[in-house]
Order: structure tokens, then C-alpha cells, then sequence
């Protein structure tokens, strides 16, 4: 009767493995799908940003010759990037960050940007959008690039 117990306590302990392994695989694919969906949203923003910086160029060294490109079809669209690629709630979905390390009155330091090596305390986390807001600083700041600070 223990032979019956055993075997089938290792078939259920092998369901168990086999889902977990499932479930861990499709975790991986939907982290790579995102990357893969936030690389592609980049490298058309990226296109974007060529195409219009070009235009821009045309239109100084044309001077006064440079044609009139906000009348027409394309008025609403001058100088303008699609809503759709640079709205936020876009971007904050392809995000591959579940958590964030931080909560409310830790006290850390800023890593990179105009603020770099500047201390605050963490004043509100909005997990929804993934940004830290700081008390002393009139910022809002992705939490990678924060660390902690303990003194």
C-alpha cells in the first residue's frame, strides 16, 4: 500500500513540476514579446525623430525657398510625432519591471541626469506608471535610476 502512496505522491509532484515549468516558459515569452514590442516602439520613434531633423535641415538651408509644410494634408501632422507611439500608457505597458524597490520615505540618490548625486526622499510610488516622485526635488524620477541611501 505505501508503493500506491509513493507513486502517487510523485505523479502529483510531477504535475506540480511540469506546470511550473510551463508557467515559467510563458513568463519568458511575454517578457521577450515586450522587449521585442519596446525596441521596435524606440526604433520607430527613433525614425521619427531622423526623418523630422532632416526636414528641419532642409527647410534652413532652403531659406525662404523651403516649402510650406503645415497646410495641406499633412497640417495637423507638422512637426509631430503619432499620439499613438509617444502616449505613456504605451510605453509604461511594455515595460518588463513588476516592482518597484522603493517605498514611501526611503531616502535615496539620483544616478543619472541634470540632478545626478542629489538626495531626496521618496515622497509617493505609482506603481500604475512605474515613477517615484521625491519630496525636495520638483521631479519625477524612473526608479532605475535611484539607489538607496543609509545614512
Amino acid at each position: 500500500m505505501d508503493k500506491v502512496y509513493r507513486r502517487t505522491r510523485l505523479a502529483v509532484l510531477n504535475v506540480k513540476r511540469k506546470a511550473k515549468r510551463v508557467e515559467a516558459l510563458k513568463n519568458r515569452d511575454e517578457a521577450i514579446n515586450n522587449r521585442l514590442q519596446r525596441y521596435q516602439l524606440r526604433g520607430v520613434i527613433t525614425k521619427l525623430k531622423k526623418n523630422e531633423r532632416a526636414r528641419r535641415r532642409e527647410d534652413w538651408e532652403l531659406g525662404p525657398l523651403a516649402p510650406q509644410r503645415n497646410v495641406g494634408d499633412g497640417a495637423e501632422k507638422y512637426g509631430t510625432a503619432p499620439p499613438d507611439v509617444l502616449s505613456k500608457d504605451a510605453i509604461v505597458e511594455l515595460r518588463d519591471q513588476k516592482w518597484i524597490p522603493y517605498m514611501r520615505g526611503d531616502r535615496v540618490v539620483i544616478l543619472k541626469g541634470a540632478d545626478k548625486g542629489k538626495i531626496g526622499e521618496v515622497y509617493e510610488v505609482d506603481e500604475k506608471t512605474q515613477r517615484v516622485t521625491m519630496q525636495g526635488l520638483n521631479q519625477v524620477c524612473d526608479p532605475l535610476i535611484l539607489t538607496l541611501v543609509f545614512l
